[in-house]
């Protein structure tokens, strides 16, 4: 069914198929938090994918079930998904046959050195190795293709309240999501230029009956005030977009 190659079999994380694709693919109609993080996100991200993924060979990183690979095939359908899931690609390659998929590791690229024209990656920095995974897609990005990258916010308004309850029960919190002066130095380590960054979004920690009576009104309203600043410094996401600086130049 897959593209794959047999070391690829031995690195599958269990976490990761164990979760059940069609609640996680429906996760933004559980709550008006999940809705606007949908909703607010998604033309953002079409808007670059558009701008700068119409041309070329465009890979979807963590593609997990392919929602992502989807829009990109949109404006380019020569659009490659890789995921380390085998139980994700398979409910994306059934629910879209026409899917281009390979059951791969972001620590390994299983593709060739200056192959690709962009990257894109929604939801998986904050679980993975980052500066290994930022040098692997340098290194199959063309001179000057682009990356844009999606990931939590470490000082998230939203998420910080979960961070502080899982310490003080002494649970394991499960994520860890990285800061913007990271991100910046990592892609700045990688020779990725960033061209576009985006941190503006207003959701913050809710209990969930506040959330479900005023909780949109409210992020919304913290949006718009964002706006007016330039910006959110706990914002619950950040959007990236860096172009690989050419050797050449």
């Amino acid at each position: 069914m897959f593209k794959t190659k047999s070391w690829v079999q031995e690195t599958v994380d269990m976490d990761y198929n164990e979760i059940d694709p069609l609640e996680y693919e429906n996760r933004h109609l559980r709550s008006p938090r999940e809705y606007y993080t949908h909703h607010h996100w998604l033309p953002i991200f079409e808007s670059a994918v558009e701008k700068y993924c119409k041309d070329g060979v465009i890979l979807d990183l963590g593609c997990g079930f392919g929602s992502s690979t989807k829009i990109v095939r949109k404006f380019n359908e020569n659009t490659i998904g890789i995921d380390i899931a085998y139980r994700w690609l398979s409910y994306a390659k059934e629910k879209n046959p026409k899917l281009e998929l390979i059951l791969g590791d972001c620590k390994s690229i299983p593709l060739k050195t200056g192959s690709v024209d962009a990257i894109i990656s929604w939801g998986l920095f904050e679980f993975v190795d980052r500066r290994v995974t930022i040098k692997e897609i340098s290194r199959v990005l063309k001179d000057k293709g682009t990356c844009i990258i999606l990931v939590p916010n470490r000082y998230s308004a939203c998420r910080l309240p979960q961070k502080l309850y899982s310490k003080i029960r002494g649970k394991n919190y499960g994520k860890n999501e990285p800061s913007k002066s990271e991100m910046i130095l990592l892609f700045k380590e990688a020779e990725l230029e960033i061209i576009e960054f985006w941190m503006n979004d207003g959701l913050i920690m809710l209990p969930n009956a506040i959330d479900k009576t005023i909780g949109l009104n409210t992020y919304q309203m913290i949006e718009k005030i964002a706006k007016k600043l330039g910006g959110n410094p706990f914002s619950n996401i950040m959007l990236l977009v860096g172009r690989k600086v050419s050797k050449r130049d």
